[in-house]
């Protein structure tokens, strides 16, 4: 039974329970998902990201997602790129326009305001998923071929599951930043 289970894994303590947790990933293929076991263990994260960046995160359908407006309250964020080539400078200057055309529609109109924000600017989500799509999204989320923002994102995530629950998160696949 599950009661039966849950009280061998304490008796184990937590070096025991973290060796089960290797074994099973040490079994696990490079493209074998986590079991559906890891679908009772959920997260929350209040998550600020380029808007850009926020449309690839949110086709990620097996968490939930509490949206603020899309606004130009949270700034925008200027890729370095942008900087290197010369064009920082008129960047900010356009994004400081928009932001000022954006407050202007949104005194009156709130909803319609949003589509003046470009997608250099912040948007604040709260997503909750359970330990198993968070697994699928930082394994996806952080390869190299990802825009920084979200690939940042993922490891953020990770970090923060790390300091709450180290073995779970030591069972995560993430490719480094750098």
């Amino acid at each position: 039974s599950y009661a039966e289970a849950l009280e061998r894994a304490r008796a184990m303590g937590p070096e025991g329970r973290a060796r089960v947790l290797d074994e099973g990933a040490r079994r696990r293929t490079r493209h074998e998902q986590v079991t559906r076991a890891w679908e009772t263990t959920a997260y929350t994260f209040d998550v600020l990201i380029d808007y850009g960046a926020f449309r690839d995160l949110q086709r990620h359908r097996l968490m939930t997602q509490i949206h603020q407006r899309v606004t130009a309250a949270h700034g925008a964020l200027v890729p370095p790129e942008i900087d290197e080539a010369g064009m920082g400078e008129a960047f900010r200057r356009l994004m400081d326009e928009a932001r000022e055309v954006h407050d202007a529609i949104a005194a009156d109109l709130p909803e319609e305001a949003q589509y003046a924000v470009p997608l250099a600017f912040r948007k604040r989500t709260l997503m909750t998923m359970n330990l198993r799509e968070l697994h699928h999204l930082v394994q996806l989320r952080s390869g190299p071929g990802g825009h920084i923002s979200y690939r940042r994102l993922a490891h953020r995530m990770l970090d923060e599951v790390r300091r709450v629950h180290p073995a779970l998160a030591a069972q995560i696949r993430a490719t480094p930043l750098s």
